[in-house]
């Protein structure tokens, strides 16, 4: 005989697998191309000069430009941001994509070159 605590874990078993199912059979259609970019890049250097897709913007056109570049609520924004960038440009970077709507904002550190020579 099954336990009302065991009934109820394989409720939610075949629940889970039920959403990640319909989830797999969705996905296909999120990721149409004419959904617009799943990231765009987005770089800050330490003078607060902003860059999307390495074409420079103001930080007033920034939303313009993340749009313009077929941003949406669902596009991914990676921010790639040195270590010296001070907290006012990070703030005011924060409150610009926030108030645009673009809730998907990553703050990264750029990616760094190595070379080893032998």
């Amino acid at each position: 005989m099954t336990t009302p605590g065991r009934a109820l874990h394989n409720l939610l078993t075949c629940a889970r697998m039920g959403m990640v199912m319909i989830g797999m059979l969705l996905a296909p259609a999120c990721a149409s191309p004419a959904s617009g970019p799943s990231v765009i890049d987005v770089a800050v250097a330490p003078d607060g000069t902003v860059s999307v897709e390495g074409e420079p913007v103001t930080m007033q056109r920034l939303p313009k430009a993340l749009k313009a570049n077929g941003a949406t609520r669902t596009t991914g924004i990676y921010v790639s941001v040195p270590d010296e960038t001070s907290p006012e440009i990070l703030r005011t970077l924060t409150e610009t994509m926030a108030t645009a709507g673009y809730p998907r904002v990553m703050f990264r550190k750029p990616v760094k070159a190595i070379a080893v020579v032998e």
